[in-house]
């Protein structure tokens, strides 16, 4: 399994250089509201086995995770609606549960990030 960080702190430095303390919060926000939402759509697709709602949520995912440098939890999500589009969906509800947990990493990570370069 790769070692990657919960966030790349690099990213969101970028994020800040670009546009400042407005453009990290607005990204981090649109983070906070919509990625529970896609956590959620993976637990209950693979809950109910309908494998290309979790592939297309995980998709979703991948974004939203990349967006603001949630690197672990991107690159499970890509794992997961990798596993779907090659037919290995035995390792889907795994992969759901690595997604839950990766995505239970990031909420400090990015918090403190954002307190010290917004600060």
């Amino acid at each position: 399994m790769d070692d990657l960080p919960a966030v790349d702190r690099r990213l969101l430095e970028r994020l800040h250089r670009l546009g400042g303390t407005a453009l990290l919060s607005q990204m981090l926000t649109l983070f906070r509201e919509h990625a529970p939402q896609r956590a959620q759509a993976i637990r209950d697709a693979v809950a109910t086995g309908d494998w290309a709602s979790a592939a297309k949520a995980a998709h979703t995912m991948v974004s939203t995770a990349g967006s603001v440098g949630a690197m672990e939890l991107m690159q499970r999500a890509r794992d997961l609606e990798e596993a779907v589009a090659t037919g290995r969906t035995a390792e889907v509800p795994g992969l759901a549960t690595l997604i839950a947990a990766a995505f239970a990493r990031v909420g400090d990570p990015l918090a403190a990030a954002e307190r010290e370069l917004a600060g």
